[in-house]
């Protein structure tokens, strides 16, 4: 079974490579599946009949440890991780290399600069109340 899920993965992550071209770097089995998975919702949420929701978010933890400036040692204590935020409105056809590069963009925004702005006095205050505190 696990053999399959990587050859899967693999396969997903050649689909995505044609779509951003030869000079984009990799895509990780993380990027890869996660958006198949999204890919199957907003599937599901396109053939539901009656009310259909406007807008699917993919939700993505973040290990926030390593991102940060300085990084925190590996044996600090505690989870320490930050949620990003990919949304595609369900209406629109979308191919499989938007929804990779959505989830990528989603995690790359969670970087030192985000880090910092937790530090300041009131950073993680203003998050939660933009909403994205976890």
């Amino acid at each position: 079974m696990i053999g399959q899920l990587g050859f899967m993965a693999d396969a997903l992550r050649k689909e995505a490579s044609n779509d951003f071209g030869p000079k984009d770097k990799g895509q990780s089995r993380v990027v890869v599946v996660s958006a198949f998975i999204w890919s199957c919702f907003i599937a599901m949420a396109q053939s539901k009949q009656g009310k259909k929701p406007k807008l699917i978010a993919a939700f993505h933890a973040v290990n926030q440890r390593e991102r940060m400036v300085p990084q925190l040692p590996a044996h600090s204590f505690g989870n320490f991780y930050r949620k990003a935020t990919a949304t595609s409105p369900v209406e629109i056809e979308k191919d499989y290399g938007f929804l990779v590069s959505e989830i990528r963009n989603g995690i790359m925004e969670i970087n030192a600069e985000y880090g910092k702005k937790l530090q300041e006095d009131d950073g993680y205050l203003e998050l939660v109340k933009k909403g994205d505190g976890c």
